[in-house]
């Protein structure tokens, strides 16, 4: 590295790039293949030939190599509202990507923007006492090295830029630590910002800042990474969401709606569509998503949902889950009274289900929870009211057998340690809402 001086201090000036295999040329227009297979080992396979046109355009202006990691481009999932062809409106996850450097690239761009337009900058005064970096805790003091308990509150850092005409300005740039920690999921700081450098990494983030409040035109599109962990937080680039993710984020919309409801408790039509397209967003097919959500607006309710909102969630749930597969231990009380009624093989079952629900049923895994519904409560009125041949006509006469139910309820018995009692029709009912 060569040192350019000028009236007012030293510059840094980098030496031109050596060449190399993967070097790109300032000529290219496009990635050349061998480069498209490097890229691909980085991470960017999938990534769209918008954002790779817009990646390369970078790395030539700003001169830094992405094969070097001096410059990178990084995906992450994002939730968007996007209206689907029905006219619905739905969350679905993106991929969106920045463009990144370390902290060492950042530095690199602005001295090589410094020595472009004949311009200087240094990191604070120590003629007039300007620190270069500052940070301050809960307090406000701010102090030039931290020394305190925990993570600083904030921190600052002063750009000083003189141009070539000898003018000088000041670009001081201070972050929040809450808006740029990378946390878990319960909020404790992970990665770099939890391993006792959290000051520094903030510090970095302002300084980067600052650079960019200097030379604005040379930082724009690109951030330093320290500035984007906090993205990390919220979007895992793992892949995307799970379930439950997914059903926190309906159950989070769907709640906040209901609390903006008048005091009345009366609900606008519109409010009930929202709710309606809102739960038709949810593949029929994705029981572990139906099931939680239930769940989730069950623990809103005792949280305050408002009433109106929650009878409506209600009743459109309710509609849904009738028509999912029943819950393992109400195929097992279905078992339990079949079993009792003396009909214990599998073909006088399933002839006995499609007695009772009026279409041919060769397995119990066919019938949906209401219809496991309708035979448990068939089989439960027979036996009160003896009438037995009405209801299932192949059912022998006699006093109910003491008969563990058919292998098919997945060869679990209702004597087994998680079966407790069985639940009333209201209990049922209940378990539905």
């Amino acid at each position: 590295m060569t040192v350019a001086t000028t009236d007012h201090a030293a510059v840094a000036v980098a030496e031109p790039r050596a060449g190399g295999v993967l070097a790109i040329s300032d000529a290219q227009t496009t990635w050349l293949p061998h480069q498209r297979a490097a890229l691909a080992q980085l991470g960017l396979k999938d990534a769209p030939e918008g954002d790779l046109a817009v990646f390369l355009h970078q790395s030539q202006r700003r001169g830094l190599d992405p094969f070097t990691k001096q410059i990178y481009m990084i995906g992450r999932q994002s939730k968007e509202r996007r209206q689907d062809e029905h006219g619905q409106w739905r969350d679905v996850y993106v991929t969106k990507y920045t463009i990144q450097t370390g902290i060492d690239g950042y530095r690199l761009i602005g001295r090589r923007a410094a020595r472009l337009d004949g311009s200087s900058y240094s990191y604070g005064d120590r003629e007039r006492k300007i620190p270069a970096a500052e940070w301050c805790g809960k307090d406000g003091v701010w102090r030039d090295v931290w020394l305190g308990d925990g993570n600083p509150h904030a921190a600052r850092f002063t750009v000083i830029r003189t141009d070539r005409l000898g003018r000088v300005e000041e670009f001081v740039a201070v972050c929040r630590w809450a808006a740029y920690v990378q946390t878990n999921s319960s909020g404790t700081p992970t990665g770099r910002w939890g391993k006792g450098g959290g000051d520094q990494m903030l510090s970095k983030c302002c300084e980067a800042l600052a650079l960019r409040m200097a030379y604005p035109e040379d930082f724009s599109g690109v951030f330093y990474e320290g500035e984007m962990d906090h993205l990390d937080s919220e979007s895992r680039q793992a892949g995307p969401p799970t379930a439950r993710q997914r059903i926190a984020d309906q159950t989070t919309v769907i709640v906040g709606n209901g609390a903006d409801a008048p005091a009345d408790g009366a609900m606008a039509d519109d409010d009930r569509r929202w709710i309606e397209k809102t739960l038709a967003a949810i593949p029929a097919a994705d029981v572990d998503t139906w099931r939680e959500l239930n769940g989730q607006v069950a623990h809103a309710k005792r949280q305050g949902l408002p009433a109106d909102i929650a009878a409506a969630m209600d009743e459109a749930l309710r509609v849904r889950l009738w028509q999912l597969p029943a819950p393992e231990n109400e195929m097992r009380r279905m078992h339990k009274y079949l079993s009792d009624l003396k009909i214990t093989a599998d073909a006088d079952r399933h002839k006995a289900m499609t007695n009772v629900v009026g279409r041919p049923i060769t397995t119990a895994n066919d019938l949906t929870r209401a219809e496991v519904d309708q035979v448990w409560k068939a089989a439960a009125k027979a036996m009160e009211t003896g009438a037995m041949s009405a209801l299932f006509p192949l059912a022998p006469a006699g006093d109910v057998a003491d008969t563990e139910p058919a292998d098919e309820a997945g060869g679990a018995s209702p004597d087994d340690e998680d079966w407790t009692d069985l639940r009333s029709p209201d209990e049922i009912a209940e378990s539905m809402r």
